[in-house]
């Protein structure tokens, strides 16, 4: 029987997806959503903790399946994922079997979703929005400009977000269309638009902790989101 994931993953997490024999979608299309999983890991959306990618997300049949090493990685992560792997089905196309072993043992995210609370000090300045609509702008200033290569990494970063937003956002939403944009508003500015935003306020600190992440290598100003 599976038992609750702990706070903190430090340690090997082995993570299986199956779709179901009747699913239209193609085993392909795990591998891009678990992909998608561990470039947010990566990037840092779920805050400081860091992971290592063993080896590569493969499908065998009709089963995905990744192997990662985790530092401190929070167990809000594992929620992610299985509210990406519950959207999968619901919309894309069916799941048969989801299994996460840590150390051995099948393990679960037991409880309410809960982001990683941010750091007391924030070495820029965060501008959240008044009032949460369906329309979000996030605008990053960074002290310099920015390279083309930066430029993509950012617009890459932005996608990870949208297609986690996504999977979390209000059930009775799933499926609608949802519009996404990100553009250069200067040589040291970018700028991410959804139209269709349903997903949590919560959800915005995502782009916080990535922000964090990001003023490791690239100084930013400001963190702008309305």
């Amino acid at each position: 029987m599976p038992v609750s994931i702990p706070d903190q993953i430090t340690g090997s997490l082995d993570i299986m997806v199956a779709l179901a024999d009747e699913a239209a979608a193609e085993p392909q299309a795990l591998v891009e959503l678990l992909s998608t999983w561990v470039r947010a890991l990566e990037i840092g959306l779920f805050g400081p903790g860091r992971i290592r990618l063993q080896g590569a997300v493969e499908s065998h049949g009709r089963t995905a399946s990744a192997v990662i090493e985790c530092e401190d990685v929070s167990r809000v992560a594992i929620h992610v994922l299985s509210r990406m792997i519950r959207y999968f089905s619901d919309v894309k196309g069916k799941v048969d079997n989801f299994a996460v072993f840590y150390a051995g043992q099948q393990v679960v995210a037991a409880g309410r979703m809960q982001i990683p609370a941010l750091p007391p000090s924030i070495p820029f300045t965060v501008e959240y929005p008044e009032d949460l609509k369906h329309y979000v702008r996030i605008e990053i200033e960074f002290r310099n400009p920015i390279t083309a290569n930066e430029r993509d990494a950012i617009f890459d970063a932005f996608s990870i977000w949208d297609a986690v937003i996504e999977a979390l956002g209000e059930e009775r939403r799933q499926g609608r269309r949802v519009d996404y944009r990100s553009r250069l508003l200067s040589p040291a500015m970018v700028e991410h638009h959804v139209h269709g935003y349903h997903a949590p306020f919560e959800c915005l600190y995502f782009i916080v902790w990535l922000a964090l992440r990001l003023h490791r290598r690239l100084t930013i100003e400001r963190l702008t989101m309305e």
